[in-house]
């Protein structure tokens, strides 16, 4: 007697565990339809129990074809974790949710699944508002950045007392600004694409001179020379040249700045004043 009294409590207690867990519960039978639900569940989704049970679980899925995957993946005696998974709420709103379950067998028979129901809306939510302020972020990052490399980009080109040039690594010069095209006489659409080597005398060009100073910029990081330069008109004046090398991240040479000016009136003045 005592025995079963003790046997009639642990059911009371095993039966109130499963009825008022504040874990999301649902069983449903081999047809899919929902056979038994705890309270936690009908609160997630707002329904009243005549309103949940005795339904098709597809009901409340938002996505059929995944729920009707689910249920032949247990009638084939998977164990379903973790199984992502939108539920309907009753005011119209949806749950996003991570299901598992598995099914209780009896004599090789499918009794009912028993199916866990974890609510994961609120992380989902503030992952969403983490992406979306990262992807925020990443936009007002790349403007400033953009907005910067144009400043750059603007006070090389509108630079008028030096000429500064970008090179590839074999000379080809890249960009030109209006100081170069002041000082040597080019515009732009002529200029780029040929070797920076048009600047210098034949007797310079023949005795490899701007090949070496692109060399010693190379392995130096940056090689300064004084002489005379060739503008477009034939005329010379008197250059002080700094070529500058540029690295990738894994140090090797990508191409060089090379900034000119023009030291012709300086020298000039220098000459009268000495005399």
């Amino acid at each position: 007697m005592e025995d079963l009294e003790y046997l009639k409590v642990r059911v009371e207690e095993i039966t109130d565990f499963i009825e008022n867990a504040p874990v999301p519960l649902h069983w449903v039978n081999n047809s899919g339809v929902i056979v038994w639900v705890n309270q936690a569940e009908l609160d997630l989704l707002g329904y009243k129990k005549e309103e949940y049970l005795n339904k098709h679980i597809s009901h409340f899925h938002t996505d059929k074809a995944a729920i009707e995957n689910i249920l032949v993946r247990l009638i084939n005696k998977e164990t379903i974790t973790n199984h992502r998974a939108s539920l309907q709420c009753k005011d119209g709103s949806t749950k996003q949710v991570l299901i598992s379950s598995n099914v209780y067998w009896k004599d090789n028979e499918f009794i009912h699944t028993r199916c866990f129901t974890r609510d994961i809306t609120e992380d989902m939510n503030t992952e969403t508002q983490r992406l979306d302020d990262a992807k925020n972020k990443e936009v007002v990052n790349k403007k400033n950045l953009l907005e910067e490399c144009t400043l750059l980009n603007k006070m090389v080109l509108e630079v008028k007392d030096y000429a500064i040039l970008l090179l590839c690594k074999d000379g080809t010069i890249r960009s030109w600004n209006q100081g170069a095209e002041r000082i040597k006489g080019y515009t732009e659409k002529e200029i780029v694409g040929q070797n920076f080597n048009i600047f210098y005398l034949p007797q310079d060009r023949q005795s490899g001179l701007p090949e070496k100073l692109l060399a010693e910029a190379a392995l130096n990081g940056r090689a300064i020379h004084n002489g005379p330069r060739l503008r477009k008109n034939g005329t010379t004046f008197l250059g002080n040249v700094v070529i500058t090398a540029l690295h990738d991240d894994d140090g090797n040479v990508i191409g060089f700045t090379k900034v000119t000016s023009d030291l012709t009136e300086r020298r000039d003045i220098h000459d009268i004043l000495r005399r």
